[in-house]
């Protein structure tokens, strides 16, 4: 199958490759909020089309953006192949600096970052501004990760910061549900479902604060005696802030209890390949009889592996949705 597209352009002499003939099984790998996307495949040797560490690649499959990155590694395996890895802009990110950070939102951290950086931007949604803080020899990627985890205890809503084909996105996860059905009698070629109270399942939060004027510290709790009937008491403790107040840090509680008090239900797919779907996309999965359950709802996608060999399939790796998705 080649209804993809696969051009390179390279660093030092400029020349542009169409390199989709010689390519072998290309793959995007995509995870959210965990690094930069990269794309990996194996390519005949070819006398023309030579290109340098540093050069850009896109690729395209009926005629969607993909992927839009560098390349980063070439590994010749034998006399006849080169095994060749890309990564989107992201991958700049994961050099370190220190930050103060003040007035900002994650879209103003984002922009300070990109401007330093000289990255591209793209569209970035507009959240609460975040309390003020310090980041010290953190990576880019970490501090925008910290204030996109910050953002969820405060307000709920999540976002998904990637690459999107060669500008930097920050998108609300509820605004990147997909009509797409995964399921029995749709797309699905085989499945693994785990439920689980083993990981980030909290029905008991504990926060701290060392109140700078009494010099004495508070503690606040929120917590469901429900779930601490079924499943026992899964504490959740943090250090917040000096610098929040009373009714913030109750409102911090309080989300927090509300996003991590449920079972997680972890789901992966293997699917017949969508060239719109990457991590951070919800689908609507449709399965029947799982685990004694039947499974009718919308899945968020941690990791999206899309692979181009004799067809085009995917491997999917599921989070299922808590409040700020089905808000």
């Amino acid at each position: 199958m080649k209804n993809f597209e696969i051009l390179v352009q390279d660093i030092v002499s400029n020349q542009t490759f169409d390199i989709k003939d010689i390519v072998i099984k290309p793959q995007i790998q995509q995870k959210l909020n965990d690094g930069c996307s990269k794309l990996t495949f194996d390519m005949a040797k070819d006398k023309v089309a030579k290109f340098s560490n540093g050069s850009v690649i896109r690729f395209k499959y009926n005629n969607v953006g993909m992927f839009f990155g560098y390349i980063f590694k070439k590994q010749q395996k034998d006399e006849k192949t080169i095994s060749v890895t890309a990564y989107d802009q992201l991958r700049y990110l994961k050099a370190k600096d220190s930050m103060t950070l003040t007035g900002l939102n994650i879209a103003g951290i984002i922009r300070k970052i990109a401007n330093q950086c000289s990255l591209q931007v793209g569209n970035l949604e507009v959240s609460d501004i975040l309390p003020e803080r310090v980041e010290d020899n953190k990576t880019f990627l970490d501090i925008i990760y910290n204030a996109i985890s910050e953002n969820l205890k405060i307000s709920g809503d999540k976002y998904c910061f990637y690459d999107d084909f060669g500008k930097l996105t920050l998108e609300d996860i509820y605004n990147m549900r997909t009509n797409i059905l995964i399921g029995d009698t749709s797309n699905c070629t085989g499945y693994d479902f785990t439920q689980s109270i083993d990981d980030d399942t909290y029905n008991q939060i504990k926060l701290v604060h060392d109140n700078k004027d009494t010099k004495k510290r508070e503690v606040y709790v929120a917590k469901d005696t429900s779930t601490i009937g079924k499943w026992g008491v899964l504490q959740y403790y943090e250090k917040v802030s000096n610098n929040m107040n009373y009714s913030q840090i109750v409102d911090k509680a309080n989300t927090l209890l509300k996003t991590k008090n449920r079972e997680q239900l972890k789901l992966k797919l293997d699917s017949i390949g969508i060239e719109t779907i990457k991590a951070g996309s919800g689908v609507f999965v449709k399965l029947q009889d799982i685990n004694d359950v039947n499974i009718n709802n919308f899945f968020v996608i941690e990791k999206a592996t899309h692979t181009f060999d004799k067809a085009y399939t995917m491997s999917l790796d599921l989070l299922m949705p808590s409040s700020e998705v089905l808000k």
